[in-house]
């Protein structure tokens, strides 16, 4: 069993192996370089008025998101989620509501 200890140096670490008592420093390499962006973190609001048993949702965000649904008096709903595509999605519901769809 073994425990890290961090230095606040973020070159060097410390490896404590308590079964053997040593003790470890190690030093680490240059950073890489860094990653691709992600995702922008925009989201959607999609309010549905009428109330539907099925609401098709264009969100324009470029990938499939998290969907979180309210109906209109403010429950969480829980419809069935397809996305058509990276920009819209349709929800299925087993009776009609109104409500909100957010995309995130």
């Amino acid at each position: 069993m073994s425990a890290d200890l961090i230095i606040t140096n973020s070159t060097q670490r410390i490896v404590v192996d308590p079964a053997t008592s040593s003790v470890t420093l190690v030093l680490a390499g240059p950073p890489g370089p860094p990653g691709p962006a992600g995702p922008s973190g925009t989201a959607y609001k999609h309010d549905q008025l009428v109330a539907a048993i099925q609401w098709t949702v264009n969100h324009n965000l470029g990938y499939q998101p998290n969907v979180q649904v309210q109906d209109a008096a403010g429950n969480v709903a829980t419809p069935g989620i397809v996305h058509l595509n990276n920009n819209s999605l349709r929800l299925d519901f087993l009776v009609s509501k109104a409500g909100t769809a957010r995309c995130s």
